[in-house]
């Protein structure tokens, strides 16, 4: 006797990959934090074992399952996996063709321990399918494997440039006692450059002024990269360097999303005004509000600094508000490339609440003082915020620490959370 209805299997076929997707998405968010993905972790395990139940009970999820769906090479890649079926999670693989299909095949891997994997490493590393032997990397990097140097050696001087920036991303994310002659490298990009130089921060291989001096023409020229150089050149220098950068990237013409960005990961309190300045537009108060907490570590909702109901008194700007709320996030970002994927459903903050908390607590905030998410950016600070800040904050604090500290790994923020530590 079957333990499934159809209706219920067919069920379980949406709500499992859709359990992946959710997840995905919120180890990117600064919606959530890691306990948050604690709990997405623990649903989305309970319903890959209701899966692994239909399958052992005989049923077909895997004919059931969307190959157009989000989460659908996950659940394959696992189900094969966890049953032996070489056959099935070798189909899925080969239809990795890009590089979100290629972090979600990784994605899977990652739910499983390297002994566990042997042989299926083994076949997707030496594939001629280089998004798998990219997958394969980013596995590593997931879990914190420690790859041999000659190994990353052999990767970073490759030819394709998606396994070559996983490789030195691995490269970077490693103690820096690995060994590898970067100047070998045969591709040549800005991708690829800022990618090397993220090596060198991540491993102490320069001083701040010499790294600074590396990264300083990067900044000018390759605005495509700023969300990933800014992070670097800013911890580099001291507050008075990065206040004179950014008041030169606030009257450049580059995207009001970069510049919102580039003043949260600053984290500088004199430029807070600035940022309830830009929170009387529609567009760009949610914006705002996520900066103000990249420098504070404010939570909008928690901290009761948004608002519940979406009404705004000035009628232009519900308008407009309005029209927002109803385009899509691909047309957004159709206007503009540095619109982020969570960006709707970040809240609108409350700005005559936000102006009222700044007036109570500016005092506790030092001028040409860096902050991330109200720590000051020391070991310390740091450690706190990747244990406490949400996923973007941690992202960066992690980050941040790996200079402070080359010889420990780098842990991935988007990994399972039961891997991650530091």
């Amino acid at each position: 006797m079957a333990i499934y209805s159809e209706q219920v299997l067919d069920h379980l076929c949406h709500d499992v990959p859709f359990a992946w997707y959710l997840r995905d998405q919120a180890a990117q968010s600064p919606l959530f934090r890691l306990t948050d993905l604690k709990t997405l972790d623990e649903r989305l395990n309970g319903y890959l074992r209701m899966i692994t139940l239909a399958e052992t009970d005989g049923h077909k999820p895997l004919e059931s399952l969307d190959e157009e769906e989000d989460g659908y090479l996950f659940v394959c890649m696992w189900l094969g996996i966890i049953h032996q079926q070489e056959e099935i999670w070798q189909a899925a693989a080969e239809l990795a063709t890009t590089e979100a299909q290629s972090d979600e095949l990784a994605s899977a891997l990652a739910w499983f321990p390297p002994e566990a994997l042997h042989d299926v490493l083994m076949k997707l590393g030496f594939s001629n399918n280089p998004w798998l032997r990219r997958a394969t990397l980013k596995y590593a990097q997931l879990r914190q494997v420690r790859l041999a140097d000659v190994y990353l050696q052999e990767k970073i001087t490759g030819t394709d440039e998606p396994e070559v920036l996983m490789a030195l991303e691995n490269l970077a994310a490693q103690s820096h006692e690995t060994r590898c002659d970067l100047p070998q490298i045969r591709l040549n990009s800005s991708a690829i450059e800022l990618a090397t130089l993220k090596v060198a921060y991540c491993h102490q291989t320069w001083d701040n002024d010499t790294l600074v001096a590396q990264l300083l023409p990067l900044m000018k020229t390759d605005t495509d990269n700023l969300r990933e150089l800014l992070p670097l050149i800013f911890s580099l220098a001291s507050p008075e360097q990065v206040s004179g950068w950014l008041q030169q990237l606030l009257s450049a013409q580059i995207s009001e999303r970069l510049k919102l960005y580039a003043i949260g990961i600053a984290g500088l309190p004199q430029f807070i005004p600035r940022l309830i300045e830009s929170m009387t537009e529609p567009e760009w108060a949610p914006l705002a509000a996520e900066a103000l907490a990249f420098i504070t570590g404010i939570d909008p909702e928690e901290d009761d600094l948004s608002l519940i109901h979406l009404e705004l008194e000035d009628r232009e700007k519900q308008k407009q508000l309005d029209e927002l709320q109803e385009e899509t996030w691909h047309q957004r970002y159709q206007r503009d490339n540095q619109t982020q994927p969570y960006e709707p459903e970040l809240p609108y903050p409350d700005i005559a609440q936000i102006q009222q908390w700044w007036q109570k607590n500016q005092s506790n905030w030092q001028p040409e003082q860096r902050y991330l998410a109200g720590q000051r950016c020391d070991e310390s600070g740091l450690r706190q915020v990747f244990i406490s800040g949400n996923q973007q904050q941690r992202a960066l604090a992690a980050l941040y620490l790996k200079r402070l500290c080359p010889d420990q790994p780098m842990p991935n923020v988007t990994a399972p959370a039961w891997i991650q530590q530091v």
